[in-house]
């Protein structure tokens, strides 16, 4: 099988299939900063069937120390940062468009999306250390992002904001360096293991999680 090529400007941006059938790929590709655009590829040729609308901000894939990559949107003068790990643990972050990162630019502030060790995407070698150890390589790899804002950018504020494993990874950079972030949200956290596990509706995740 040979690899398909799309002929598209921008190779870092996301492409999502919709429909393929007789050779025809209907596809819909965007980016953090332009809004999502459908596409048909058809005999080599591109058409697009819609309009490109791009906002005035830049983007970026930044890469970490053991693999760990973000997606960054900057915006402005790059002086406050959002710092925003993905949930599941085992999900990942994309630079498909979001309209949360654009208001969020709009107002000023900068977007860091992390993909840290146990993030899927990548190899299942990279996805699988973080069995039994929540709280350690992940909390890392999202610490080390946050001081890249502020060591690489100059960043004068940097905050987390997670939901589900990304908020127990934001309540546990608050409670691991509390001097660091200028602000957390923590949404839908994991802060106790013993608890969750008997109100959860996925206790079998609080069992993996916890090494047992």
């Amino acid at each position: 099988m040979v690899p398909l090529e799309l002929p598209i400007d921008d190779p870092k941006a996301s492409v999502r299939v919709d429909d393929y059938r007789e050779g025809t790929l209907l596809f819909h590709i965007s980016s953090p900063i332009s809004f999502p655009r459908f596409a048909v590829f058809y005999e080599g040729h591109l058409k697009y069937l819609t309009e490109e609308q791009v906002f005035p901000f830049t983007y970026d894939v930044l890469e970490g120390s053991n693999g760990t990559n973000a997606i960054a949107l900057f915006s402005g003068e790059r002086k406050q940062f959002i710092v925003m790990p993905h949930g599941g643990p085992h999900g990942t972050n994309t630079t498909y468009f979001s309209r949360y990162s654009i208001l969020y630019a709009h107002l000023g502030y900068s977007i860091l999306y992390i993909n840290y060790r146990g993030s899927l995407g990548s190899t299942l070698e990279f996805a699988m250390p973080k069995k039994g150890r929540a709280g350690k390589e992940d909390v890392d790899d999202v610490h080390e992002f946050m001081q890249k804002c502020r060591t690489e950018y100059g960043a004068t504020r940097v905050g987390i904001f997670g939901y589900s494993h990304g908020g127990f990874l934001s309540a546990f950079i608050a409670g691991m360096y509390p001097d660091d972030p200028d602000f957390v949200i923590a949404g839908g956290p994991v802060t106790n293991f013993v608890s969750s596990y008997f109100t959860s509706d996925i206790p079998d995740w609080t069992l993996v999680e916890a090494g047992i």
